[in-house]
Formats: C-alpha cells, structure tokens, sequence
C-alpha cells in the first residue's frame, strides 16, 4: 500500500517543561516534497547542555538562558533547493553565571537555500542583532565545492567596548583590551576562479584605546580595503 502523502497536524513534545516544541507539516513520499513548520516557544540552554543528544556533543553547560526558535522549510521538487526562514531568540544569556548581555541576542533568515548535491548555501537576507554588535548580510551565497565561493553584501556595527568584555567573558580573560567606539563597516565580496575578494569602508567613532589616564581620545578613524584571499596560491593580499 502507498501513501500518497504523510500530513502532521500538530505535534507536540514538552520535557520537564525545559524544552517545549510544536510541529506541523506534511511529506510526498512519491513527488519527495514537504512542508514543516516547528516552534520552540521555550528551550532553558542550562537543560539542554545536559542533553548530550540535543547539542550535537557541542559543550554549552557554562551558559544559561531561554531559547525561542521558529522555523519553516520547504521542497518543491526534490531537484530544487530546500528553502527556509525562520528567527530564534536567546533571552537573559547568562554565561558562568554573570549576565552576558542586558539584551535579547536575535537571530533571523528570510529565503535561506541549502542544495546538498550543490553543496551550496543562498540566504537572501539575514541579521544577528545583539547588544554589542550587529551583522546584516544581503544576497549571500556560499559554495563549498572544490573551493570555498563567497558572494554578498554586509552591513556591521559593533561597540567595541561591549565587544571587548564579552570576548574577555567568553575566553575568561581577567583583563580585556582596553579599547571603545562605535564601529560602522560595509563591504561585498565576491571570488573568482578560486580567489575570494572581500573589498569593504567603514569608520571609528569616538575610538579611544588605552586607559583613561593615557588613552588616545575620541578620534575618528577611517577604513578602507581590498582583501584577497587566494586559495590556489595560499596568500592573502591586503
């Protein structure tokens, strides 16, 4: 007997009230397409570094906080690309118990592509938001065949102070570089024949490195650059 389709209404699961998902969607066993549609209104990070089978093997156990995630995924035809958008959320990260940031860290997709025969990744646009620094990536593209193909425009800003006191949290460092100011960059990249070109401006506002007492006081600094990445050569130009 062939089913001529699977469908899921819903479908839920909900452990120690730690990790709670719902599910929907529907598969075509013949045409090989799908729909799905999974939610995770609540996932305590503290819960799921105790679930090795959760995290992949990946070691979260020094953070805390909650997780939200929404995700849809789809497949027209199973010659085409499987698309997805989707956004999740970690509320109050805590990191070796001491708040790593004040403020929700998001991330979200709109129309990610993902061809496993292609070996390629398309995202139409994306954003990591967060306190200390934001990254918007627009028509970017990554081909991981024989080399490594990037294409793409990026939009970051950043407070490098913020920045520097999460990476020192991060790396248990006792003492952070003393560094401020609010970075602003945008830049492409796009590679040929194996050369990846990542060509970008941007600007320092208000940089100020060392200590109060003998730091360099709110200049302004100026970026600009060419970066090429030579993968059959091995070299990096700048």
């Amino acid at each position: 007997m062939l089913f001529r389709s699977w469908v899921t209404k819903a479908a839920s699961v909900n452990l120690d009230d730690q990790l709670v998902a719902n599910a929907t969607g529907w598969y075509d066993p013949q045409k090989k397409t799908f729909h799905g549609e999974l939610k995770v209104p609540k996932g305590e990070l503290a819960y799921l570094a105790r679930q090795k089978a959760l995290t992949n093997g990946t070691d979260i156990s020094r953070y805390a906080g909650r997780l939200e995630l929404q995700v849809q995924i789809d497949r027209s035809d199973p010659g085409k690309a499987y698309i997805s958008t989707g956004k999740a959320i970690i509320r109050n990260l805590i990191l070796d118990r001491k708040p790593l940031t004040n403020k929700n860290v998001v991330l979200s997709w709109d129309k990610a592509q993902f061809s496993p025969e292609e070996k390629l990744i398309r995202i139409v646009t994306g954003q990591l938001e967060s306190e200390f620094a934001s990254l918007k990536a627009r028509e970017f593209s990554c081909d991981f065949n024989q080399e490594l193909a990037l294409e793409g425009q990026f939009e970051l800003t950043a407070d490098l102070a913020k920045c520097s006191s999460a990476a020192g949290q991060i790396a248990k460092r006792k003492k952070t570089p003393a560094i401020a100011g609010e970075l602003s960059w945008n830049g492409n990249c796009r590679s040929v024949d194996g050369i990846v070109m990542i060509n970008g401006k941007g600007q320092i506002d208000q940089m100020q490195i060392g200590d109060i007492s003998d730091s360099i006081q709110k200049m302004q600094m100026k970026i600009t650059h060419n970066l090429e990445l030579n993968q059959p050569k091995e070299t990096i130009t700048i």
